[in-house]
This record gives structure tokens, sequence and C-alpha cells, in this order.
């Protein structure tokens, strides 16, 4: 699709041209980012595959950032293409938020997205909300993206982010109401390779108190951890 979300192409036909190494890659709180290899094909649909096009995928819309043309030692020729979530423009709008007394879930995504007389003004609304719509959390006095705000709410909340690029609207869910991906692998004789990675790279596995101590000079210690003792 064009900026103006007209259709340019279908991506997958009977052509024998059609996108292939499809990925949607999903992180916690972040934007998913879509990637897919495309042909250089005879009927020329690889010419729509130009920086900041729009790319309609399980519907949601993708804004294109990167193409590379590839030509490989195969003899192969085709687009390799990297896209990000709509939702990313949430990245780029700057908010001056003042600091917030202690407010609701949906009064604190208000601010986030710029509501003014109850409207957004940021082309994003508030969507669905399943975490507490009673609990009241504050915020600290920022001038940060809506999108990095939006993610400090979440965690105050301990919800997940999730964005409609169709209705332009942002939910708001309770970890467990989303489902884990599951898939089934299969060992089988066809099976050329199998490659598991599990990287603990970013985890913490030491939390180390000091600097503080209290009115009869005691030094800040940890008194106790949560049940499995980790």
């Amino acid at each position: 699709h064009n900026l103006r979300y007209e259709k340019l192409c279908t991506l997958t036909d009977n052509s024998g041209y059609s996108a292939y190494d499809v990925v949607e890659k999903n992180s916690l709180n972040e934007i998913t980012e879509f990637t897919f290899k495309y042909p250089l094909d005879d009927n020329g649909k690889h010419l729509y595959l130009s920086n900041e096009n729009l790319v309609r995928f399980n519907n949601e819309y993708y804004r294109i950032k990167t193409n590379n043309i590839i030509h490989d030692e195969d003899g192969k020729k085709y687009c390799d293409i990297t896209a990000r979530h709509l939702s990313e423009t949430l990245q780029y709008t700057m908010v001056t938020m003042a600091e917030q007394t202690p407010k609701t879930v949906e009064e604190l995504m208000k601010v986030a997205l710029c509501y003014e007389d109850d409207k957004p003004t940021l082309g994003w609304s508030i969507g669905n909300i399943t975490v507490s719509t009673t609990m009241k959390r504050g915020l600290e006095a920022v001038e940060e993206s809506a999108f990095s705000i939006l993610t400090t709410i979440a965690e105050k909340y301990k919800g997940i982010l999730h964005f409609n690029s169709m209705t332009r609207t942002v939910d708001l869910l309770e970890i467990s109401s989303v489902l884990a991906p599951k898939f089934d692998l299969r060992v089988s004789k066809d099976l050329k390779n199998v490659d598991v990675t599990y990287d603990t790279s970013d985890m913490i596995t030491k939390l180390y108190c000091f600097g503080a101590t209290d009115k009869d000079g005691n030094e800040l210690n940890i008194m106790s951890v949560n049940p499995t003792g980790k």
C-alpha cells in the first residue's frame, strides 16, 4: 500500500513470485518488526517495495524501513525487506508531560496520547483495557516519546501494550490474558537441521543493595526473597 493506504499489489499469488522467509518479530512492549524476502520479478512488483510504503500482514500495517537488493552467489536476485509496525510513529512523537498525581490507567493513557477535550490528537486512541481500571498510579515529569510514556504506564500496571494499526487504537492488556505462542517441532527424515539458541546475556542474576542507612545506622539490606528463592 502507499501512504494513503491505497493497495498497490499483492505479494502472494500464483505467479511463481511470492514473498518468502516471512518473520513477524514481537517483543514485550516494543515495536513489532516484520521481515521478508521478495524476488526481483518480471512483473515489476518489487518496484513497489520502496521505503516508507506500507505492507499489510495479518491485518496490521508495517512501514518499510530498509530494502536491500541482493544478488547472491547462486544467481538469485531478491529484495531483503525490513519493516516496522505503524505504531513506530509514536516513537517519534515527543510529549512534554508535567508530573502526574495518582490517576487511573485510562487517565494516564490519555495524557500519553495527548487527549484534548477528551479527543486524541496524535491519531491514536485508547482501545481495550483489561488491567485494573480503579488502581491509581503517578508519573514523574518527563519529555519523552509517547511510546516511551505508554511503556512506563504498562510497567506500572503490569500490562502488555498492543497496537492496532487498522483502527489506530492502543490496548493495555493483563499479562495473563495474552497467551504465549506455542509451536510443535517434529523431527522427520526430511529435516535438514535444527538450531535452538537460549540467550541469557541480558538476564540479571544478582541484586546488591548499598549506600543507605536507617536512623539507627543500620545498612540497607535484603530482608526476604520470593518463595522460589530466586
